[in-house]
């Protein structure tokens, strides 16, 4: 009974953690528009946006302002929006951090009631909506009214639709409502705005204080917010300039209805005109068509009458000729039998050339099949594993017995690869250097040593050029004789040997590249380092040691790599923190440890989205994040933080313990071990990834030697 009972917590616990967000939504065009049980407008699409990228459950509830208010209080549901960001109502809600739209309150009324400013409304009927805050925050119009000593006669409505009607049916001399329903909704031509404006705020999105996800949400909606109005052409904007309708850009309903009846009376007549052109065109068509037939019929009539007599002639003069052909073919029949036997002799030749076809084809594909392995080059180090990789292939494709690959190195010879030859000095030394085509060569050449076995009748050479400048070359036994087949051998040679050059200079060509683009990021760390007195060669020691740890986890020899070009551009965005903050001696103010958060943020305007540069990006952006979600810019937590800034931010904490700071001495490495496993006023063992912080700690002697080297090179510099 009890075990059934804990299953059951277990699933009810379960349902609750993955249940919809109910969110409060009211009618507040064109910030929120609820119309036909269909809802849309600015917040609405946004969140319905957030929501279907990082798969969240939303559940809109309607009702009043005032009603979603209060149950946003009592949590029966989980948001409100829109709502304005108030002072005194964060003592009964929460509030996102991103603002999303910001609006203010605007006094609407009639031409006939003269209001001209706030001293007009005096004893004057003013509608407002029930909770609103530009009726009954301290700024609004409630408290307005006081502070210029006048005495309005309040109405509360439920939406701004009811003060707008109540506005144009004069039951009211006035309304507020705010510049967005201004703007958008305001249709009837008699309700005006006055010059009457109050009451700024940022629009945002109300959070009730006992929701249990509330942070975890927030979170996810300032970052998705934060990134939309970085980009220009995000859905943020076209979401905005969807809704922008202003007033002066409406037609009267009177003249659309006049242009539409136009359109459609032009349209219907147009129809007509052309329909009975149509009909009078296809008769006359008909009658024309018709008259050509018959026409058509007389002249062919009279045409098939003269055929037929042609014909009669034709069919008489042709049986003379079938007369004459029978008397040839029984003079020639012997002849045809010759013919017939030299035919069969040709389609004999004909298939044994299309087998010589067959197997020149099947060397072509081979070819092609070593050409694709070939990408796989250009992220292999090893020039002398790839020309090992074209030995083999060749020596395959050319049905080779025996091979030798050598390589060039200032005019010295190293032999890569060979099958039962070894560099021989009857080979000239100058033909080696100076070789610069293909070749076939017989026993009584320079290679006469090479056949070895009389299945070898020719030697064909190889050589091999980057940049114009000769690398190498390679060797091949033949089976065939110098002359037999010759161009085929060499066409083939030539192909292995474009293809070879080709490969070398693409990855020549990508080496280049690769380091143009590593040493753009070294200066930018020098930058960041000349900038950052605090630093001196930290940023250097944070490449070489996160480098080290990544080799001990066991990442790709590519990512060790990049991280080690890459992690010094940990703190570039410090460029953009004012110095007196970046070098000030002592604990900063609140403020100001908020300016230094932001330098993460500012990387990106220096890193980018360069695909190239992503490892770069992620540890710039996300090396203050901390495991247990405790960490800055977005408080990521566990393994949503990626993998290479987690290493670097257990680096950056260990080198920061061991260098000397405008706010502490350099620690040994025993008190930087000891902060890191036990924890400070600052560090705490949570805030690292548990696999890398034991990884870390498994090899804190090799690290401890590697710093003091790396730490004893930058005083000598």
């Amino acid at each position: 009974m009890i075990k059934k009972l804990i299953i059951f917590l277990i699933i009810l616990v379960n349902l609750i953690n993955f249940s919809s967000i109910k969110v409060g939504i009211y009618q507040n065009p064109p910030l929120s528009i609820i119309n036909d049980n269909k809802i849309y407008g600015i917040f609405p699409e946004l969140l319905n946006y957030i929501a279907k990228k990082e798969n969240l459950d939303i559940e809109y509830i309607t009702g009043t302002f005032s009603t979603l208010y209060t149950k946003l209080k009592e949590n029966n549901i989980n948001l409100l929006m829109p709502i304005a960001y108030n002072e005194e109502r964060t003592n009964e809600i929460d509030y996102n951090n991103e603002t999303i739209v910001s609006n203010w309150g605007v006094v609407i009324t009639q031409k006939k009631n003269n209001i001209l400013s706030i001293k007009d409304l005096n004893k004057k009927v003013v509608a407002v909506l029930k909770g609103d805050v530009y009726y009954n925050s301290n700024n609004g119009i409630k408290n307005l009214s006081k502070k210029f000593n006048i005495n309005p006669y309040f109405i509360e409505k439920n939406t701004y639709y009811s003060i707008e009607k109540a506005v144009s049916n004069g039951s009211a001399d006035a309304g507020v409502v705010n510049r967005y329903y201004l703007s958008y909704e305001v249709e009837d031509n008699s309700v005006l705005e006055t010059n009457i404006i109050f009451d700024p705020y940022e629009i945002k999105i109300g959070f009730s204080k006992k929701f249990s996800k509330k942070n975890e949400i927030i979170n996810i909606i300032d970052q998705n917010l934060y990134f939309m109005k970085e980009n220009p052409n995000s859905n943020y904007y076209s979401i905005l300039k969807k809704y922008e309708n202003p007033n002066s850009k409406k037609i009267s309903k009177l003249l659309y209805f006049i242009i539409i009846f136009s359109v459609l009376s032009f349209s219907f007549f147009t129809i007509v005109i052309i329909l009975l052109k149509k009909i009078i065109v296809m008769k006359t068509k008909k009658l024309e068509k018709s008259l050509v037939i018959i026409q058509e019929q007389k002249e062919e009539i009279e045409n098939s009458f003269e055929e037929l007599q042609a014909n009669n002639e034709e069919l008489i003069k042709n049986h003379k000729e079938l007369e004459k052909l029978n008397k040839v073919l029984e003079e020639n029949q012997s002849e045809l039998v010759e013919k017939y036997i030299e035919l069969n002799t040709l389609n004999g030749e004909l298939k044994k050339i299309s087998e010589k076809e067959r197997f020149q084809s099947t060397k072509f594909k081979n070819l092609i099949l070593i050409s694709s392995k070939f990408s796989t080059y250009l992220e292999n180090d090893s020039e002398d594993d790839f020309l090992d990789t074209i030995f083999h292939s060749a020596k395959k494709i050319l049905s080779s017995k025996f091979g030798l690959i050598y390589k060039i190195n200032f005019n010295s010879i190293k032999i890569l690869h060979n099958d039962g030859y070894s560099y021989d000095s009857s080979i000239p030394k100058s033909f080696l250097l100076n070789d610069a085509k293909i070749q076939l060569f017989d026993k009584n050449s320079i290679f006469s040593e090479f056949f070895i076995e009389e299945s070898i009748n020719s030697i064909i050479s190889i050589p091999l050029f980057l940049k114009k400048k000769k690398i190498g070359g390679m060797f091949f036994s033949l089976s065939t004789e110098k002359n037999d087949d010759s161009s085929e051998i060499i066409d083939i040679s030539l192909a292995i040997k474009e293809l070879t050059e080709a490969f070398l200079s693409i990855k020549s060509n990508n080496d280049t590249f690769k380091v143009a683009y590593n040493n753009f990021a070294k200066k930018l760390a020098i930058v960041a380092e000349a900038y950052d007195e605090n630093t001196g060669n930290h940023i250097e020691r944070v490449g070489i040691l996160s480098s080290f740890i990544s080799e001990k986890l066991g990442m790709p020899k590519s990512f060790v790599k990049d991280i080690r070009n890459f992690a010094p551009l940990h703190d570039i965005g410090k460029i953009f923190i004012p110095n007196e903050i970046l070098n000030k001696p002592g604990k900063l103010t609140e403020e100001e440890w908020n300016i230094m958060q932001k330098h993460t943020m500012y990387s990106i305007r220096l890193i980018g989205e360069d695909e190239y540069f992503k490892m770069a990006l992620n540890i710039a952006l996300y090396h203050h994040e901390k495991f247990d979600g405790s960490g800055y810019p977005f408080k990521l937590s566990g393994n949503e933080i990626p993998i290479e800034a987690s290493i670097v931010s257990i680096v950056d904490v260990y080198d920061a313990l061991r260098s000397k700071r405008s706010y502490k001495p350099p620690y040994n490495h025993k008190k930087a071990l000891d902060i890191i496993i036990n924890g400070d006023n600052r560090t705490n063992s949570k805030h690292f990834n548990p696999n890398i912080l034991k990884t870390f700690l498994s090899i804190e002697s090799d690290i401890e030697t590697l710093y003091n080297e790396i730490y004893n090179t930058d005083e000598n510099l």
